[in-house]
């Protein structure tokens, strides 16, 4: 050691820790693409992509309003309702749709108008596109060009002073391939473990969104593919226990046609919704879908912007509930874009069967229900209502992450004393801004037994109330012929 002569300072590191702020509402939504108009078609498959912007997602998935891409691929209305009707960042989004499996390759002849050609078709690969030139091919890039026209179609320009290259008005053989994401099915979305590639697929990336970015995904989201029971349950059950420590919730969209093509009325729905298993504590059942100026939403997408959006009004902390909050919508639609007329007392049943619907009454068109899918088969207030079981989630998330970093410190009184305080004043601090009513921790003996103690583990009581949503407001009124008096 060396030798000390004056006077010297040491710092210790500060007994209460700051708690830092779970993002409460991040969704992960898994899509189908249209990648033939993103920046990099094969690189996005599987691939989870973290996006704060609308340009972000619009570079990397593809993009268009026009309807029959709009119609085709989920990704669209995601990107479209998240970063432009609700505004609310981050997201991430998986898109399950492979430019190299589901394809189909197309073989035709076109004809030039000049030195342009114009191939009216969706979906076209534009790497994939070649020109036959007798047995062999034109060489794209120096004998024609590629380009993408304002509707997503595939222009072709020939270039005219090519060295053998092609006429103008000639008639050409083409080929190229096109996606079809109608073959994209409920196994794409589930996904799992590929043993070739050594990768997850689908549902199965949830586990890998934190260790990427650093960001707890708390809203599960697969429209167009959650009104399957099977990709529905492997959604809620995703959504529990995410890297072992985590929890989310899933929105899952109730269909409201059949397999025939018939419609799935409202008081038949909740028949379904039991039948098909659609019951669990961290699930949203949503039902039925929306539009607006004639696109159409599935109401998982626009619910998970209407919660983003009502946790950021109320700083982060989500023991609001969606419900009576405003949704980005001018009406509701069956699947097949049939006008859905539900009165709200309608609505109602459907919140009494665990059911999120939407209803255009005094605030215009809003989020309607307060319930999980696992009501009316439980009534546990932590589990039935949506704000209670978010709270958990996110309180739970929270602690996780901001007392990581104790695992392993030395079992003192000084480390149970810090975790102690730094939590009490933190839950005090929630119940003075009225996030929850009160809440209070405990390191309580007969929790811990010595035997435990001596191994390692260490147990926390963490009590805490949110508040229930006001769902039934009463008044009485009474005729008091008292009031007479003020004839005379």
């Amino acid at each position: 050691m060396a030798y000390k002569h004056g006077v010297y300072i040491n710092e210790d590191a500060t007994s209460i820790v700051s708690p830092v702020t779970v993002e409460s509402a991040m969704p992960v939504f898994f899509v189908t693409a249209p990648v033939h108009l993103s920046e990099n078609p094969y690189g996005v498959t599987n691939v989870p992509k973290l996006c704060y912007k609308y340009s972000e997602a619009v570079s990397a998935f593809g993009f268009s309003m026009k309807k029959e891409v709009w119609d085709k691929y989920t990704a669209c209305e995601v990107i479209q309702s998240t970063f432009s009707l609700y505004n609310v960042s981050p997201c991430v989004i998986v898109n399950v749709l492979d430019p190299d499996i589901h394809k189909e390759d197309i073989t035709e002849e076109i004809k030039l108008t000049g030195n342009s050609a114009i191939i009216k078709s969706d979906g076209i690969l534009k790497d994939t596109v070649k020109i036959k030139n007798g047995d062999s091919y034109y060489i794209s890039g120096k004998h024609y060009t590629v380009s993408f026209d304002d509707n997503g179609f595939v222009v072709i320009n020939v270039v005219s002073d090519a060295e053998g290259g092609i006429v103008p008005d000639v008639s050409l053989e083409i080929s190229y391939s096109r996606l079809k994401p109608e073959d994209v099915d409920m196994f794409d979305i589930i996904g799992g473990f590929d043993n070739e590639t050594g990768k997850n697929k689908g549902l199965e990336l949830i586990s890998e969104i934190f260790p990427r970015f650093r960001k707890i995904p708390c809203q599960i989201v697969a429209p167009g593919f959650s009104g399957s029971p099977t990709v529905a349950a492997v959604m809620e059950t995703k959504a529990k226990n995410i890297n072992g420590c985590f929890n989310a919730i899933s929105l899952a969209d109730l269909p409201t046609v059949d397999d025939n093509g018939k419609y799935i009325k409202y008081s038949d729905i909740a028949k379904w919704k039991n039948d098909n298993n659609y019951v669990g504590a961290n699930m949203l059942a949503c039902y039925p879908e929306t539009e607006l100026d004639g696109y159409k939403y599935h109401l998982s997408v626009q619910l998970a912007g209407c919660i983003a959006l009502t946790d950021y009004e109320n700083d982060g902390v989500p023991y609001t509930s969606p419900s009576n909050h405003n949704l980005k919508i001018n009406g509701l639609v069956y699947g097949n874009g049939m006008e859905f007329i539900l009165p709200k007392e309608q609505a109602d049943y459907l919140n009494g069967n665990g059911i999120v619907t939407a209803i255009n009454f005094t605030n215009g068109w809003t989020a309607w229900g307060n319930r999980t899918a696992v009501y009316p088969s439980s009534t546990d207030v932590k589990d039935c209502f949506i704000p209670t079981r978010r709270m958990f989630n996110w309180l739970g998330n929270s602690i996780v992450t901001n007392y990581f970093s104790k695992v392993d410190y030395p079992l003192l009184s000084r480390t149970i004393e810090t975790i102690v305080d730094s939590i009490g004043m933190w839950l005090n601090g929630l119940a003075s801004r009225e996030c929850i009513l009160g809440g209070s921790i405990e390191f309580l003996s007969d929790e811990n037994p010595t035997t435990d103690l001596i191994d390692g583990i260490v147990r926390f009581r963490v009590k805490f109330a949110p508040p229930s949503p006001m769902r039934d407001i009463e008044f009485t009124l009474e005729y008091d012929p008292d009031y007479l008096s003020a004839l005379f």
